[in-house]
């Protein structure tokens, strides 16, 4: 929080908004496993506002398929949820330790018509949901220093992963980043930014290196609208203490 304000963090604002982000995950825990039990008009009605739903459909129209992407942010899931209603999707769900808790995901998602596919194991099933111009999930801001591509993120460099560009740059699909913002009262806000193009018709330099800045500087943006929403808890970027990095990794581990 104290990169993302610009403050050091010993600043009273920057452990409050930490604090802050600590109770809002809590809050999308508990919203995660409401919304699963709700039918889509339910789910539809709790989302009362969408911002840049065109920049969806202006990605649908190459026919390449779409790539989704999204942080650890608010409610991701409920921006999925709403995409699923119009399109199929299929999202890449991370590892967790335990193989019942994957498989409770994938049910989960399952029963709002949400395809889920493991971390490690994605590859060729979002291959063929992009061929048939399908959308395609991910999450990005899983820090990976000393093994993913590097990018400047809030004025601070830092590695993530650069499978979303990686995919893009293979299959021509638009990437789009977006998400679900949770208002005071238990609704939400969907957005989406405008596509980043990977095509070689409307993007015929693009890299993986330069998709992936593109896309998190949208993913920067939109942290900046609630930066209390932001469920970074682990180390986002290199250079902290080792108590940090301890921390960090140790919640982490069970986000």
């Amino acid at each position: 929080m104290a990169v993302v304000l610009g403050l050091p963090d010993e600043q009273p604002v920057v452990r409050q908004l930490a604090r802050k982000s600590v109770v809002k995950f809590a809050e999308y825990v508990v919203d995660l496993l409401c919304l699963y039990r709700v039918n889509k008009a339910e789910v539809r009605s709790r989302i009362v506002s969408i911002e840049g739903w065109d920049h969806v459909l202006a990605s649908r129209e190459p026919g390449n398929g779409v790539i989704f992407v999204t942080a650890h942010f608010g409610n991701w899931e409920v921006a999925g949820l709403l995409l699923g209603l119009e399109y199929p999707v299929t999202v890449i769900q991370e590892t967790f330790p335990h193989p019942q808790l994957n498989e409770m995901f994938r049910r989960l998602r399952a029963a709002k018509m949400i395809g889920a596919v493991q971390l490690g194991k994605a590859a060729r099933p979002c291959l063929r949901a992009l061929a048939r111009n399908e959308c395609v999930g991910i999450v990005i801001d899983r820090p990976m220093v000393g093994n993913g591509v590097e990018v400047d993120f809030f004025g601070r460099p830092t590695q993530v992963p650069g499978g979303a560009a990686k995919l893009g740059i293979r299959t021509g699909a638009p990437i789009v980043v977006g998400g679900g913002i949770r208002n005071k009262d238990g609704t939400y806000k969907v957005i989406a930014y405008p596509p980043v193009y990977t095509d070689e018709v409307r993007a015929p330099t693009a890299d993986v290196q330069g998709v992936t800045q593109a896309v998190m500087r949208n993913v920067e943006g939109m942290i900046s609208l609630q930066p209390e929403q932001w469920y970074m808890f682990r180390t986002m970027w290199p250079g902290k203490s080792a108590a940090e990095r301890r921390v960090g990794h140790a919640i982490g581990s069970q986000a």
